[in-house]
């Protein structure tokens, strides 16, 4: 048996625990270790179970009150916009078949052949209307009043005089077709959670292959520990070295491509050689050590090798992780519900075309206060 190596053997000796028996725990000389007492468990932060349990009863309060008082419809603006008659697009009867929104103006208008164009007076003028497809950039259209866009079917037959486009160029966020010279806005998070939706096959199968590449990294950690530790540290021995190798060549030359060392340092030569010297030094350094601690190095490698066969018998440690990351989404998408919820207490949405005007696609406003400490209890 390996020195410091402990064996667990009931108390006969023999191979067979019986009924009602403890371990005794041997060491490589055949003495007994005993194990420190252990006290009984008990709870000695009962004041902070209390703050606790009081946190959570605050917490299905504010569900309550956000259950009651919400008004969750009005988060629809943040995905999809209203056109001009009040229909959300994409949803409502008739605008169903035009998921986007964009903003025109009427025809003849213009041009618009510069950002200097749009203040809040044009801004105005702007109409919201339900399109399939968002519009591109027409550089001759700038240059001309307001025209139709050619593809009239891009729009509802009711809104076809104001399926118009001054040609500029748009891009999507969510489902709003935003020109950026007449709206400054960055993409949302509704946009990622949009890749993530668009990407959700791909995220799925990221969870077999990890667990397969985890078996295979311990696979690898239990047959080549010891040389992967020495290895890493003889690494961490040469690179420097050869950094100081390279640094040490390149002292005071000023000719080809390796000048350029010098240059970017910004060192004189003999400075660059006290810098090859300092690296050199700290290889030596770990290669010393390296060797002073061989035991421990093996003992470290010893770690890994046994953590990672028991990791490979013990199966579901590898899955625990999975596990509690699934049950910590459950609780984080939860806790968004309840927030979303009280966050829409008090919030209605504002006049559109007076929201135009300051460039407010949203156009939402709260006139609560309570959706304010509810958010700040949420936090």
């Amino acid at each position: 048996m390996p020195p410091h190596a402990i064996q667990m053997l009931p108390p006969d000796g023999t191979g067979n625990m019986g009924h009602g028996r403890e371990a005794v725990l041997l060491d490589a000389d055949g003495r007994e270790v005993r194990a420190p007492n252990r006290q009984a468990a008990c709870c000695t932060d009962c004041h902070w179970c209390i703050i606790f349990l009081a946190a959570l009863a605050g917490f299905g309060v504010m569900a309550g009150l956000g259950m009651k008082y919400g008004n969750p419809e009005v988060w629809d603006r943040f995905v999809a916009g209203k056109d001009s008659n009040g229909r959300l697009c994409g949803f409502d009867d008739g605008v169903k078949d035009f998921k986007y929104t964009y903003y025109t103006l009427a025809v003849g208008a213009g041009p618009v052949n510069k950002t200097s164009y749009w203040t809040p007076s044009t801004r105005s003028n702007l109409r919201i209307v339900c399109t399939n497809s968002c519009p591109k950039a027409n550089h001759t259209a700038t240059s001309v009043p307001v025209a139709l866009r050619q593809d009239t079917s891009a729009c509802p037959q009711d809104m076809g005089k104001w399926c118009t486009w001054y040609g500029a160029q748009t891009f999507a966020v969510v489902h709003y077709c935003i020109d950026p010279d007449v709206f400054d806005v960055e993409i949302p998070w509704e946009q990622w959670v949009e890749d993530l939706r668009a990407a959700a096959l791909h995220l799925v199968a990221v969870f077999p292959v990890a667990i397969m590449m985890g078996f295979l990294f311990l696979t690898v950690l239990e047959k080549f520990g010891a040389v992967c530790v020495w290895a890493i540290l003889i690494v961490v021995a040469i690179i420097p070295a050869g950094l100081g190798i390279w640094v040490y060549h390149d002292a005071g030359n000023t000719e080809g491509t390796t000048g350029e060392v010098k240059s970017l340092a910004k060192l004189s030569p003999d400075n660059e050689k006290y810098v090859a010297y300092a690296l050199w030094g700290f290889s030596g350094a770990v290669l010393l050590l390296s060797c002073c601690f061989a035991g421990t190095v093996r003992g470290i490698a010893a770690v890994v090798r046994c953590t990672s066969h028991f990791l490979k018998d013990v199966s579901s440690q590898m899955v625990q992780p999975l596990f509690f990351a699934i049950m910590h989404l459950i609780v984080i998408a939860g806790w968004l519900a309840v927030f979303v919820q009280v966050a829409s207490i008090g919030a209605s949405e504002g006049d559109q075309q007076a929201c135009l005007a300051v460039g407010d696609i949203y156009c939402m406003k709260w006139d609560s206060s309570s959706s304010q400490w509810g958010i700040f209890f949420c936090s």
